[in-house]
């Protein structure tokens, strides 16, 4: 549990948008729904995508955990069944962990990569 989270953040000036600037949804609805990718080979992972109260960070909310985010790496994000890349930004801090929530992980963990044998150990387990 001390490794999954269900969101992440990254500062608004480290974000990198292909179009060079926020995409539409994001400036009018300050939301839209992407799929991100946090590690090499990693599957595209649905999220929701919106700007913080004071806008200066861009958060990325999961629908389930998601292993490692580590701060430093890259978020990338993607619409269009994963086709379109809209930028990435290098990740500033994660969300509360499963750990620091004190909750139990769900049955249904996103992997972190091809070879994550976590969560083939865990799908074979429930």
């Amino acid at each position: 549990p001390s490794l999954y989270s269900n969101e992440l953040f990254v500062r608004i000036d480290d974000f990198n948008w292909m179009v060079g600037q926020l995409p539409p949804p994001l400036l009018e609805q300050k939301s839209m729904l992407a799929l991100c990718r946090t590690r090499h080979l990693q599957p595209l992972v649905p999220c929701i995508v919106s700007l913080t109260k004071n806008e200066s960070h861009i958060a990325i909310n999961f629908d389930r955990p998601v292993r490692a985010i580590t701060p430093g790496q890259t978020a990338a994000l993607y619409v269009g069944k994963g086709l379109i890349c809209l930028g990435g930004g290098q990740i500033w801090m994660h969300g509360p962990t499963y750990h620091d929530l004190d909750i139990t992980l769900p049955p249904l963990l996103h992997p972190a990569g091809s070879n994550d044998l976590s969560v083939q150990h865990r799908l074979r387990e429930n």
